[in-house]
């Protein structure tokens, strides 16, 4: 039986553990990294575990954010999805320049614009469906809306939501489905095939759907490699055969789902902390942004052939918050050359830096830093930050 998400005496415990071995030399978790730079700092009403970037051309300004908590008194679980409009210099934002605040020496800040949200029964998982087909689904109806939402909620159910506009009530049901016995920690659209749907749960069960026919009947189910809960699954958006996953057990594996009926490990990764996200970067195909709860953010790197994984950057959680959510920013790739950053550190104060025009990623020296959004837990903080993508 897998572990659920921590409570506020085993994060207590944990930290104190954690802080006992930073005291005795060891090594408490990641260490923090040259040039990792805060952007954007925001509290959020709830304990936050997700941040997506919307993936679809034109809609890459699109921020998707997800909350989840457990009300002690009813023992009810809520959640609310956000959903956010950032502002930003880059090309292909399509929202065009920040209003100016922050922006120095003709510079311009990202910045959170227009906003809305939904309440929903405890968000553990957001993803953003692929471009280029209807959403469909048990007692679907046709997407009409800018683009869908898969979300995996604490009642056990699959979700599928429809983004309609940035604004008011933009975020509608399009179906719902019973998907576990216990709570859907993660969800993700396959690539190629964008009816599949893939979940996990705290039952240890990895399953794949077929949105376009009943999806309350999984097309494929698998219990016994994960001796935990999984926590998230990524499908590689440039090799639609490839798909990680992560899990309370600590392994980040890598599966070969050429054959659906039956598919292969072909490379795993003890992380040394439970992953709860992995997200696969938009331009450098064999890089993984894993966020593995008490042990960090990480970034990792698969080998060629992705026979091998290996950590090859790292950076400490913000205030020693519990790495939960964590995404790349989906727009296009960088100019070889980028305008320097000003000096800052990952834990300076929160609020909007400045950038130079065209800086989406930045290409600092041998190494290469992109925008990622991340999420921790307990202190309900969103924040927008520059992570290296390979080792100073």
């Amino acid at each position: 039986m897998s572990a659920p998400p921590p409570t506020d005496a085993a994060r207590e415990e944990t930290e104190a553990d954690s802080n006992a071995r930073a005291d005795e030399g060891g090594d408490p978790g990641p260490c923090a990294v040259p040039r990792t730079q805060l952007v954007h700092s925001e509290y959020l009403e709830l304990n936050a575990d997700c941040a997506e970037f919307c993936p679809t051309p034109g809609l890459t300004h699109l921020l998707a954010l997800g909350t989840y908590q457990l009300v002690e008194e009813t023992q009810e679980r809520v959640g609310r999805c956000y959903l956010r409009a950032l502002r930003g210099p880059w090309p292909g934002c399509g929202v065009g320049p920040a209003s100016g605040e922050g922006a120095a020496g003709g510079g311009s800040s990202v910045s959170v614009g227009a906003s809305c949200c939904v309440d929903l029964p405890g968000i553990f998982d957001l993803k953003w469906r692929p471009a280029g087909e209807e959403a469909g689904g048990s007692g679907g109806r046709e997407s009409r809306g800018l683009a869908v939402l898969g979300a995996a909620l604490a009642d056990g159910t699959v979700r599928l939501l429809e983004a309609m506009a940035v604004s008011g009530g933009g975020i509608t049901l399009l179906s719902e489905w019973e998907a576990h016995s216990l709570e859907v920690w993660c969800t993700a659209f396959h690539r190629a095939e964008r009816h599949l749907l893939f979940s996990g749960a705290d039952d240890c069960y990895f399953k794949a759907y077929d949105t376009r026919s009943d999806p309350a009947s999984p097309v494929f189910s698998d219990r016994r490699t994960h001796a935990a809960g999984v926590c998230t699954v990524s499908p590689h958006p440039g090799q639609p055969h490839l798909v990680a996953t992560g899990s309370y057990d600590e392994h980040v594996r890598l599966w070969d789902m050429r054959n659906l009926s039956r598919p292969v490990v072909v490379s795993q990764l003890n992380t040394g902390g439970g992953n709860w996200r992995l997200r696969w970067h938009p331009h450098d195909p064999h890089v993984l942004l894993a966020a593995c709860m008490y042990n960090g953010f990480a970034v990792l790197r698969a080998s060629a052939d992705w026979a091998q994984l290996d950590n090859v950057v790292a950076y400490a959680r913000p205030n020693k918050a519990i790495a939960y959510g964590a995404d790349w920013w989906r727009g296009p790739a960088p100019p070889p050359v980028a305008p320097a950053p000003p000096a800052a550190a990952a834990d300076d104060a929160p609020g909007a830096c400045t950038l130079g025009a065209g800086d989406c990623g930045r290409r600092d020296g041998d190494g290469a830093s992109w925008l990622a959004a991340t999420c921790s837990f307990y202190d309900r903080q969103h924040t927008l930050v520059w992570l290296p993508t390979r080792s100073a």
